[in-house]
C-alpha cells in the first residue's frame, strides 16, 4: 500500500530538523515531523518542482513538468490521456483514492485525478459534515485526515491514497479548541502549519492501530513553499526547498538522510515504481532516486527563466543566454553569482538541462 500526504506550504524553513544548523535554539513548528524525519529515509537537498499549488499536482502525481506559462490543469492539454500513478498501480490491483477536503471541483483537481488514474475523488461533498468546514476554504485537516484513515480501512487492499492537505493556506482559520495552543512566528502561516502538523501526528496515531499500517509505504512531502524565518530560505534554492520523506513502518525502506543527492518532486512516481520493482514500461520526465546510473536534478519555470539544480550547482538561463549561477551549498545566500565572477557554466548543466527541455518539448 502507498499512502501520499503532500502538506500545502510546507517550507523546510518551518520544519526545526532543517533549520537546527542554522539557528540550535529554533525548535521550528513541526515537532512531529521532526520526529518522523528520524525514522524515515530525507533529503537534505529536495525540491519542489512548481511554486503553486495548480501545477504542482500534476507534477507529484502524473509526474507532469511546471514549464508551461500557463497552468497544465488549465491548458488544452489537461484531458490528454497520461500514465499516472492511479494509472501504473490500478493496473495492479490497486484502489486509488485522492482526497482534497475544499469544495469538489476546487482547482480542478478531481478531475484531474481520475485523468492521473485514481478512481476514486473525496472533497468537501463526500465528507458530508459540514459542522468540520472552516467556513472559507474547506474541511479543516485533522478531522478530514481522520476521515481518509478511516475510508482506506474499510477498502481492498492493496490501496494507493493521496491526501492534500489545506489548513496553512490563506486565510489561515484555526479551529476554536486550538486557539493559543500552537507556536506563532513571524507569519500567521506558521500556526497553522503548527495546526496541520498536530493533525498528521494523530493521523499516525489513528493509522498505527490498522492492520494495513505495518504494509504501507508513507510518502509526506509539500507541495511549493511559503513564508520563510530566514534570509537562505527566500533565496532562489532555498524558495523551492521542500520535505520530501519516505517512512516505512515495516523497516524495509532506507532510513536516514540523503545529503548529496537532489530530490525533486519528479522523481517521487519512478522512486516508487522502482521500489515496487514494477514490471511494465511507463514514462516518467522524473528518475528512480535509487538508480546508480541517473544524475539527478531539480527543474523549475518562472516568467520566462528555467532554473536548473544539480550537484552544487544553481542555474538560472533563458532560451537565449545564462542569467545567474550559484554553488547554492557552499553559498547558501547566493552570492556571489559565478558567471558575474568570471565562471563559465559547467558543460555537464548545460546538456543536461537542455536535453531534458529538448525532451519535455
Amino acid at each position: 500500500m502507498f499512502f501520499m500526504i503532500i502538506l500545502e506550504c510546507c517550507s523546510k524553513s518551518s520544519i526545526g530538523n532543517y533549520t537546527k544548523q542554522r539557528n540550535p535554539d529554533y525548535a521550528g513548528f513541526t515537532p512531529f515531523i521532526d520526529t518522523l524525519i528520524t525514522q524515515s529515509y530525507s533529503f537534505k537537498y529536495s525540491f519542489a518542482n512548481a511554486y503553486r499549488s495548480g501545477p504542482a499536482i500534476p507534477v507529484i502525481i502524473a509526474g507532469m513538468p511546471s514549464l508551461m506559462n500557463e497552468f497544465y490543469l488549465l491548458s488544452a492539454y489537461s484531458n490528454n490521456r497520461i500514465m499516472g500513478l492511479g494509472t501504473l498501480l490500478a493496473k495492479k490491483g490497486y484502489d486509488c483514492s485522492f482526497f482534497h477536503g475544499a469544495d469538489n471541483g476546487s482547482l480542478k483537481f478531481d478531475r484531474f485525478s481520475n485523468v492521473a488514474g485514481y478512481q476514486h475523488y473525496y472533497g468537501r461533498t463526500e465528507y458530508n459534515n459540514e459542522k468540520d468546514y472552516d467556513g472559507a476554504w474547506g474541511i479543516f485537516d485533522e478531522p478530514f485526515m481522520q476521515f481518509a484513515a478511516r475510508t482506506v480501512d474499510a477498502k481492498q487492499k492493496p490501496f494507493l491514497a493521496t491526501l492534500f492537505t489545506l489548513s496553512s493556506h490563506h486565510p489561515y482559520i484555526l479551529p476554536e479548541k486550538y486557539k493559543g495552543k500552537f507556536q506563532k512566528g513571524t507569519d500567521p502561516i506558521y500556526e497553522m502549519i503548527s495546526y496541520t502538523d498536530n493533525a498528521l501526528r494523530n493521523f499516525f496515531n489513528t493509522a498505527s492501530k490498522m492492520d494495513w499500517y505495518e504494509n504501507t509505504l508513507f510518502v509526506v512531502l509539500a507541495d511549493h513553499t511559503a513564508a520563510v524565518q530566514y534570509p537562505e530560505f527566500s533565496t532562489e534554492a532555498g524558495r523551492m526547498s521542500i520535505p520530501i520523506i519516505f517512512y516505512d513502518p515495516s523497516g524495509e525502506f532506507p532510513v536516514g538522510e540523503n545529503d548529496t543527492t537532489v530530490m525533486q518532486q519528479l522523481d517521487i512516481i519512478p522512486t516508487i515504481m522502482d521500489y515496487l520493482q514494477y514490471d511494465e514500461p511507463y514514462f516518467s520526465f522524473g528518475y528512480p532516486i535509487f538508480d546508480p546510473n541517473h544524475k539527478n536534478f531539480a527543474i523549475t519555470y518562472q516568467g520566462g527563466i528555467y532554473q536548473f539544480i544539480y550537484e552544487n550547482y544553481l542555474y538560472r538561463f533563458d532560451m537565449q543566454s545564462p542569467i545567474a549561477l550559484f554553488d547554492y551549498r557552499k553559498d547558501v545566500l547566493h552570492n556571489p553569482n559565478l558567471l558575474k565572477a568570471g565562471m563559465k557554466v559547467p558543460g555537464t548543466l548545460v546538456t543536461l538541462s537542455k536535453a531534458f527541455l529538448q525532451h519535455y518539448k
